[in-house]
């Protein structure tokens, strides 16, 4: 298979699953999660709602173990998340954009 071929028939089921593991953390981990799927960018985004003043390092490191196992299956597809989440009043906004960064943090992380 060409590199820009992409199995989505494999593909979607990971997702799904992915998903439902990362919704299922809803209430504990975080305060609600969404993701979908845009098969032409190659992206997995996933949206991630912090409870005030949660601490999105813990976020990441829940978020981090349920898609690791999947990010090399998904490739060329990159796995994206955005947090958000009030601290101090304000609203704040975290974003990795790459399967690397995801692993490692992308050092947007820190404050």
């Amino acid at each position: 298979m060409h590199w820009t071929e992409i199995d989505w028939k494999r593909i979607n089921p990971i997702h799904d699953d992915l998903l439902a593991k990362v919704r299922s953390e809803t209430g504990r981990a975080w305060k609600d999660a969404n993701g979908e799927l845009h098969s032409h960018y190659k992206e997995m985004p996933f949206w991630i709602v912090l409870h005030e003043d949660g601490d999105v390092r813990q976020a990441h490191a829940v978020f981090r173990e349920i898609v690791r196992p999947a990010l090399s299956e998904i490739e060329p597809v990159q796995c994206t998340v955005g947090y958000s989440v009030v601290k101090d009043g304000k609203r704040r906004h975290y974003f990795l954009g790459t399967n690397a960064e995801i692993l490692n943090d992308g050092g947007l992380l820190d404050d």
